[in-house]
């Protein structure tokens, strides 16, 4: 085998062919350098690590803040939804409850067709006792029926002879017209669901707005 080649150390005296030791200040110095090596390499290393946990932290964050993102996202998106469901369930329930309140003033109006009609004329005679007549139109089949149950009223307003009912064809059940000859008072149940129409349709109108504008 080949003999390991010797390191060379300024001690050697070639002179005599013999090896000097180094002296301990050398040896200290040596140590020292070493040491100050080996520092710098873990300083180096520790340098690098960090560096490599700072990477991937800010890493985990970008990753993390892009989830927080969509989450918020997906959020956003279903409060929309259910906010036009709410404002579509608003209109449901608003077009169901005119429809009911429809049917039953109809239904109303055929069981006792008269008390509108009542209702109308007592307010009429209350505001106009100095009119010579009043002219009282209803649907044609209800002429007799509402002039026995305004009898009684005329009587007591004091305007006894003095109320004429008259059948008018296009006057709707429930419906009625009072002339006198400074004005007159309609009581039409077609114009009123109109206005309630209106009114619903200008209420939607309103919660469909972004932000109540």
């Amino acid at each position: 085998m080949n003999a390991q080649p010797a390191k060379f150390l300024f001690g050697n005296e070639f002179a005599t062919g013999e090896r000097r030791r180094p002296s301990p200040s050398a040896e200290r110095e040596a140590t020292e350098r070493a040491a100050e090596l080996a520092a710098a390499e873990a300083r180096g290393y520790a340098a690098g690590v960090a560096a490599g946990e700072q990477s991937a932290s800010a890493r985990e964050l970008a990753r993390f803040a892009a989830a927080i993102e969509q989450c918020v996202g997906s959020a956003m998106h279903i409060l929309g939804t259910l906010d036009a469901t709410q404002r579509m369930i608003e209109q449901e329930a608003a077009g169901l409850a005119i429809e009911v309140a429809r049917r039953l003033a109809r239904g109303l109006i055929e069981a006792e067709p008269l008390g509108e009609i009542e209702r109308v004329a007592r307010e009429a005679l209350s505001h106009v006792r100095s009119a010579p007549h009043l002219v009282l139109r209803v649907a044609p089949d209800l002429v007799e029926r509402v002039q026995e149950r305004l009898k009684m009223v005329a009587w007591e307003r004091g305007y006894e002879g003095r109320l004429i009912v008259l059948g008018e064809p296009d006057v709707l059940t429930g419906d009625c017209r009072i002339d006198w000859a400074d004005g007159g008072i309609v009581r039409d149940s077609a114009a009123i669901s109109a206005a309630v129409d209106d009114i619903v349709t200008r209420f939607i109108a309103a919660r469909n707005m972004p932000n109540g504008e």
